[in-house]
């Protein structure tokens, strides 16, 4: 099983800036709280489970373990 590849914060970053789009503007574009997708990106909040956990993998941080890629014929 392949997985897709995550990213990491500060390339986040460099894609909103590059994008003109802020992390609040994508949070609420999102569905997410800005504060949290602060706590994520800053790592105060690991996204183990719930709603960081969400976060980090709608941002790319994470692995969404629903999705494979590549795999199939």
């Amino acid at each position: 099983m392949q997985l897709k590849r995550t990213t990491t914060p500060e390339a986040i970053r460099r894609q909103w800036e590059r994008e003109g789009k802020t992390m609040s503007s994508w949070a609420r574009d999102h569905g997410f709280e800005p504060s949290d997708v602060s706590r994520v990106l800053c790592g105060l909040a690991r996204g183990r489970y719930g709603r960081m956990h969400r976060i980090a993998i709608a941002l790319g941080l994470k692995e969404n373990p629903n999705e494979q890629v590549g795999v199939g014929a």
